[in-house]
Formats: structure tokens, sequence, C-alpha cells
């Protein structure tokens, strides 16, 4: 009885805990200048829970009072990790990490300021807008991934690339919620 407590509580938090692998992955590979496989394997994989964690979200947490230790979920901890994730990869890739750091603040810069724009609109414009940048930041999340196995695995990065996003969109297209395609208010 007590290990299934601790597997459902282990279970019910599933969603934060690949939100906090992403945040840890990208925070360290943005602070190491070492080129290795397991680096990009392991952002690979960061990535991928970018997919599951929704998922998990939905199928363990929700219709439950969600008192979490840290955070709702989908309202900060899953931007946080997309965004550290993003960061971390331009970093990491960027041999300055200076120059990787100010590419980081601009790529900031312009979201957040394209993000006031949208919001400060019609409806229509919000919609536009937010669909918009949640498009671009997940082209910027592949290219990200991109460029950390072209920088840790050169001989054969395009091959394990392209592994990673077929195995990303085998999940993603088997746990997406078709609703959300187009954000909107609310």
């Amino acid at each position: 009885m007590i290990a299934i407590k601790k597997q459902s509580k282990l279970l019910y938090e599933s969603a934060n805990i690949l939100c906090w692998y992403r945040i840890i992955i990208s925070i360290g590979i943005a602070a190491t200048t070492a080129k290795h496989s397991i680096i990009a394997v392991l952002f690979s994989l960061a990535l991928i829970s970018d997919a599951l964690d929704g998922w998990c979200y939905r199928k363990f947490a929700n219709g439950q009072p969600y008192t979490h230790w840290f955070n709702r979920l989908p309202m900060t901890m899953d931007p946080l990790a997309d965004y550290c994730l993003v960061m971390g990869g331009i970093i990491h890739v960027v041999e300055n990490k200076v120059t990787g750091i100010v590419i980081a603040v601009i790529v900031t810069v312009v979201n957040l300021l394209w993000q006031r724009w949208g919001k400060s609109g019609s409806d229509r414009r919000f919609a536009f807008a937010i669909t918009a940048i949640t498009y671009i930041w997940f082209f910027l999340m592949v290219l990200s991934v991109a460029g950390v196995w072209w920088r840790n695995y050169e001989s054969h990065w395009l091959i394990s690339f392209v592994v990673t996003m077929v195995i990303f969109y085998a999940i993603w297209f088997n746990t997406r919620v078709k609703e959300r395609t187009i954000r909107r208010r609310g």
C-alpha cells in the first residue's frame, strides 16, 4: 500500500520532474565547454521530455487539486524549462560564452517585446502573436538541439539529430492536445 502511494505521488509529480530535468541539463550544458556525444544525448532527452511533460500532467495530475511543492506546472514550469532549453543550447553551441549570453539576451528581449505587442491588441492579434511565438520558439528548440548535436558529434550529427526529431514527433503526435494548436486568451 505504501509503495502504491509513493508511486502515485511520483506519477503526480512526473511532469515537474521532467521539467526540472530540462532545466538542470540546459544549465549544465550552457556552463560546459566540453565536447562529447553524451552531452548531445542528454540534451536530446531534454527535448523529448518536452513532449512528455504535458501528457504526464494531463494523465496523472489533471482533475486533482494541484497543490504542488513548487508551482502550478502549466503556468510556470514548462515555459521556464523551454526557455532554459533554448538558452542553454545557444550558449553551449557558441564558442565564446559571453557572445552566447548576449545572443540569449537579445532573443529574450525580442520574445518579450513580441508577446507584449500581441497582448496589447485585439483577440485576433493576440492569437496571431502567441501562436507565432510558440512556433518560432519550437523552431529555436529544434535548432538548438541540431546545434548541440553538430558541436558534440560532428561526424554523424545529422543522423543523430534526425533520430531525435523522429522520436520527439512520434511521442508528440501520440500525446498532443489538438485544441491547443492555436493559442487563445484565457
